[in-house]
């Protein structure tokens, strides 16, 4: 017994043949002879596929020649025929198109078996292949890339025949797949690529060629065609799989798109994120550095050259430098120490280009930052204009087990602190981190303070020089934390001012200065408010028509209420062309330029600009008498403000020597601590009784 339990005898029983025989000696002998090994089976039949072998004599074969002729057309199936005829008689020719053996009889059950065995092997060989034809083909037709084998036809002009192709080939080409059997490439590909193809073919065995194929209708299809030569029974042929590359190219074009900037072209924060996470990935990350420069007069920069042209102004500016710092750290250093540095930049947000150094040494960089310095110092010719940059720099250094999201951010954290401070540049500490806390922590104190109207102002005293008495006050916010403390405008202001709820502080602020005005006004102190504003609040939408409702909403007069902005701020809204200043000034709204000297406005602006005051700053006042330069800053100060036909304050004023020398000096106004520092308001109300009463 076999594994299967049965006998190989009983498993060949199954295979069974019907004998179409009209003489009925034959047909019983011939039923003798075979089922020992076979089911026999007599059966007027034409569904010839209900058996493995079927045997005719000249009667049966006359009788259903049609059907056979019909059956054996039919290649999709196939049982074996066996034509009975007497011995001595001719066989046609004819006869073996339609059957495939003639026995003569009598015949020997020896020789009948054999000869039988050999065609029911042959059906079972059939029967197999053709499962796997079927299988062949179904894969064939369902894969989704485009199949297709051709013939290698080398003559005058070498090209391919095409012997066979898929589904999915046809479908995308629109074609029948009539016509293009046996038609060359060319039918569907262009020739050069054809050539190219027979080629790569020719001297390597396989090809990768990407080309477009052409259907009969409807737009070229870009493709990849992967090629491969095969011998096939004897026999070179070529078999190509063509991938369509449309949904790929829509990919790569998507991708160019979010790791490119639009304006620029240069790669963006994105790529910049994803090539350090690439070099993590692959534990290339020794000596990794990320440095960002901030242009901080970009839109100074935009103004000149036009906003359009912004984008190629950038791009210029990363390839100069990029040039200029290659031809010192890599070329130069490549020949004299095989230096492996690499420098790539990146647009990362509109005014802000990112540096990524790899394989730079700590005494390497440090020279990088000064050669960077350098180089952002001198003028970036554009279009054959000298342009000049106002930057600031940011590094932070790669620690082990950084995600490439956290370098980004503590670089860009070095960077907004040196914007902050004022600085050049500025290297990443963990001090920064802890900075970068405790100012999140303050944003969300301030928003509390906001909502439970903790803040409070504090006034101090301006008074004219030439006669002593007050004129004005300037309110300043102070911050009684009911569990911190006092905190000091320093530490809060400058981190509300690098978001929107500096437009909430100070519309607070402007409130709560013009009622306090105007309570003073009903106590008889009738004098002039200083609030300070950020130049933020002038890029906000409404802020004049918001200035305007708090003063008229308080009764008070426009010319009586002031704001102040440092000289920096006021430059910068001038040549950004905001013109809130302007419309300010319309209002009869006052408005002071506050530590003047410190900044960069040019005389030229100056002379032009609409503001009513200026205000020089106390770094100059203070050491007026011990330092002769400052002296003399302060001297020319007056002296520019009064042919310009501003009013002049001295802020800083702490000493009676000070304050007699800018009476001298033709100052208009003063204020400092020797005058009076800020105070609340009831203890304001009382330092102005007194003082005035000395005066008087």
């Amino acid at each position: 017994m076999s594994r299967l339990g049965k006998s190989s005898e009983e498993k060949i029983k199954k295979e069974n043949i019907n004998l179409l025989i009209s003489n009925d000696r034959n047909r019983e002998l011939l039923k003798e002879l075979l089922s020992d090994k076979f089911e026999v089976f007599v059966q007027e039949e034409t569904n010839f596929n209900k058996f493995n072998l079927i045997f005719l004599d000249e009667k049966y074969f006359k009788r259903y020649k049609e059907q056979i002729k019909s059956y054996k057309q039919d290649n999709r199936t196939f049982t074996p025929m066996i034509y009975l005829q007497d011995k001595g008689k001719d066989t046609s020719q004819n006869l073996f198109k339609l059957v495939e053996d003639v026995i003569e009889l009598p015949v020997s059950q020896k020789l009948l078996l054999a000869r039988v065995d050999n065609l029911i092997r042959n059906k079972r060989l059939w029967t197999e292949w053709n499962i796997l034809k079927e299988r062949y083909e179904n894969i064939f037709n369902n894969i989704n890339d485009m199949i297709f084998l051709v013939d290698i036809i080398e003559k005058e002009e070498p090209g391919f025949k095409i012997v066979e192709v898929n589904k999915k080939l046809l479908e995308e080409l629109k074609y029948d797949k009539e016509a293009l059997k046996n038609s060359s490439l060319e039918k569907f590909m262009p020739e050069e690529d054809v050539n190219e193809l027979f080629k790569f073919l020719k001297d390597q065995g396989e090809a990768l060629l990407t080309t477009k194929f052409y259907p009969e209708e409807g737009e070229a299809i870009p493709v990849e065609i992967n090629a491969r030569k095969l011998n096939i029974q004897g026999k070179e042929q070529i078999l190509c799989a063509a991938r369509d590359m449309t949904e790929k190219r829509k990919r790569e074009e998507l991708e160019e798109v979010s790791f490119y900037d639009p304006n620029s072209g240069l790669p963006n924060s994105s790529s910049l994120i994803k090539n350090m996470d690439k070099l993590i990935e692959e534990e290339k990350t020794e000596d990794i550095y990320l440095l960002v420069i901030d242009i901080k007069n970009y839109e100074e920069i935009m103004n000149s050259i036009g906003h359009t042209r912004w984008g190629g102004f950038l791009k210029e500016i990363a390839t100069q430098l990029k040039e200029r710092l290659e031809l010192k750290f890599i070329l130069n250093e490549r020949e004299a120490a095989n230096s492996d540095m690499e420098i790539s930049v990146y647009n990362i947000y509109h005014d802000k280009l990112g540096f990524l150094l790899v394989n730079t040494s700590e005494d390497r960089l440090t020279d990088f930052i000064e050669e960077l310095k350098d180089k952002t110092e001198l003028s970036f010719y554009y279009n054959s204009i000298p342009i000049f940059l106002n930057s600031h720099l940011g590094v932070a250094p790669y620690q082990k087990g950084d995600k490439a999201v956290e370098l980004f951010q503590r670089a860009y954290q070095a960077m907004n602190s040196a914007v902050s401070d004022k600085k050049r540049i500025k290297i990443y500490e963990e001090a920064l981190e802890t900075e970068t806390q405790e100012n999140f922590m303050i944003l969300g104190d301030v928003r509390n303070a906001l909502d439970e109207d903790q803040f409070e102002l504090h006034y101090m005293p301006k008074v004219r020089l030439k006669t002593g008495e007050i004129t004005g006050v300037e309110a300043l916010i102070r911050w009684p934390h009911p569990e911190r403390g006092n905190i000091s405008p320093g530490e809060f202001i400058p981190p509300v001012e690098r978001t929107g709820l500096i437009n909430e502080l100070t519309h607070w602020v402007l409130n709560r200065a013009a009622e306090k005005k105007r309570i003073l006004a009903d106590r008889g102190i009738d004098i002039n408010m200083a609030v300070n504003i950020s130049p933020r609040n002038l890029k906000q939408k409404g802020f004049v028509e918001d200035v305007k409702n708090i003063i008229a909403q308080n009764g008070l007069k426009p010319a009586q209420f002031e704001l102040e902005l440092t000289e920096t701020e006021i430059m910068e809204d001038v040549i950004g062309g905001n013109n809130s200043l302007g419309q300010l000034l319309k209002e009869d709204i006052k408005i002071s330029m506050d530590d003047f000297g410190t900044g960069y406005s040019s005389l030229a602006y100056l002379k032009n600009l609409d503001i009513n005051t200026l205000k020089i700053d106390l770094s100059f006042v203070q050491v007026m008498n011990e330092d002769k330069k400052s002296y003399e800053i302060v001297k020319t100060a007056i002296r520019l403000g009064q042919v310009l036909g501003k009013e002049i304050v001295a802020e800083g004023i702490e000493s009676q020597d000070v304050m007699g020398d800018l009476k001298e000096l033709g100052c208009d106004y003063g204020q400092g601590y020797y005058i009076g520092k800020p105070m609340p308001r009831e203890d304001f109300v009382d330092f102005y009784g007194s003082w005035q009463e000395q005066i008087f």
